[in-house]
């Protein structure tokens, strides 16, 4: 078993505050608080990648009904999967995996909307490893 060094655990804890500083931001700017009940739990897991759960169920018209500040939809349906994922419009995005099942709702964020910047989001997912959330959270993360 490898141990952690002080800096290393350090490092980690930052980055967790960093990814549930990111989720709850996009949370506020997609207007999900209004449906929203518990808070979400928060992971970064390996690859870098921000994932949550709620401990709500929730469909995907109730999300698609949701709009940002600026009064647009907040969300759109997954391409890959129309009935069951969304993703919102924001950079990063949420992506919302398992909308209308009866379970807990589960996502993860995206470091880049896939219409707005295809390659990296086609990069995020074929390396399996996307931005750090230290890294996200310096970004202009409402760019539409």
């Amino acid at each position: 078993m490898a141990l952690r060094t002080k800096s290393e655990g350090d490092s980690a804890a930052h980055e967790l505050d960093c990814a549930q500083q990111i989720v709850r931001i996009l949370f506020e700017r997609t207007g999900l608080p209004a449906i929203i009940r518990n808070p979400p739990a928060v992971i970064v897991g390996a690859g870098n990648w921000i994932s949550f759960t709620v401990d709500q169920a929730v469909s995907s018209e109730t999300v698609l009904g949701l709009r940002d500040p600026a009064g647009e939809l907040a969300f759109v349906p997954d391409v890959l999967n129309r009935s069951a994922a969304v993703r919102s419009r924001t950079s990063p995005s949420l992506h919302l995996t398992n909308l209308g099942s009866g379970k807990n709702l589960v996502g993860h964020v995206d470091a880049h909307y896939y219409v707005k910047n295809p390659i990296g989001h086609a990069d995020e997912f074929l390396r399996n490893k996307t931005t750090a959330p230290s890294e996200l959270l310096k970004r202009d993360l409402f760019r539409q």
